[in-house]
């Protein structure tokens, strides 16, 4: 971040009256990276999976039940799958998401995949306590665990 963002959330956060997080889709190590210094700021990681108090050095992560903790197990092979099949796709992977990129993938070809691995997430991962959505404009295909959004 620039230096006069920084500059602003350590004055918010040195002042006892606030109490200050800043929650992004990044994960909870380049979150750290870029704004682990500044003292006093609360962090929340991975759109709020992963939170940081201020002060306390330690990561917590949300309580899964123990369905959402194997989503991957079942939607890493489906991914897999459809990656081995589209030219210029790619994935990637966070402690509470998963999404599928095909914007350097043919057009048309790339959209019909993400809505044929659309329709296979949903139905291998139903009653799992996950997402999936699919983002035209961004071209990318989510898997995340339900409830997490900033």
């Amino acid at each position: 971040p620039p230096p006069a963002a920084l500059h602003c959330l350590a004055a918010l956060a040195s002042d006892p009256c606030n109490q200050v997080y800043v929650i992004s889709g990044r994960s909870a190590s380049d979150l750290e990276a870029c704004l682990g210094n500044v003292d006093g700021l609360g962090l929340g990681a991975e759109l709020g999976f992963m939170q940081m108090r201020p002060r306390s050095g330690k990561w917590l992560k949300r309580e899964l039940s123990p369905a959402q903790e194997r989503w991957k197990d079942t939607a890493r092979p489906i991914f897999e799958r459809f990656t081995l099949r589209t030219n210029g796709v790619y994935m990637s992977w966070q402690e509470s998401a998963a999404i599928w990129c095909y914007h350097n993938a043919d057009p048309d070809y790339g959209r019909f995949q993400a809505r044929q691995l659309t329709v296979a997430l949903k139905e291998q991962l139903k009653g799992t306590g996950v997402s999936v959505l699919h983002s035209l404009s961004k071209c990318q295909v989510e898997v995340r665990i339900g409830a997490i959004n900033k």
